[in-house]
């Protein structure tokens, strides 16, 4: 039954792997499996589409150094589009760091919204498996 209710938390591939471990625990184990706080991928996604860019998704999957990271990499891009907008001549110096900091959020952004699902699914199996053993 709780593969049937939790399984779009898990990735699917390992399905028959979680049911065989789960068939193997006594009724003790259920309570602490019930009780589980797991992540949503769906949510996961949403703060990823949302606010994916401040390290909002990172922060719900409890990565908060990469989280920090994107956070930091973003305010330094609205820094410096602000301060690009108020120059009339603006340093080659400050164009250079605006591109680089527009390549690495735009990239993060969109790698992010392919990966965070799955990411979400692997850190439930794997607190699945913790509280198993």
């Amino acid at each position: 039954m709780f593969i049937l209710r939790k399984i779009a938390l898990f990735p699917v591939h390992l399905a028959p792997f979680i049911r065989d471990e789960l068939s193997k625990q006594d009724d003790a184990k259920w309570q602490s499996i019930s009780m589980l706080q797991l992540k949503s991928p769906m949510i996961a996604l949403l703060l990823s589409l949302g606010a994916g860019p401040y390290g909002a998704d990172r922060f719900y999957l409890g990565d908060t150094a990469l989280g920090v990271c994107k956070l930091v990499a973003t305010v330094v891009w609205i820094i410096t589009l602000i301060i690009q907008g108020l120059n009339k001549t603006p340093s080659n110096a400050l164009l250079l760091l605006f591109l680089i900091t527009t390549s690495i959020v735009i990239l993060w952004y969109f790698i992010d919204i392919f990966l965070v699902t799955e990411k979400t699914k692997k850190l439930n199996y794997n607190k699945l498996l913790t509280s198993l053993n």
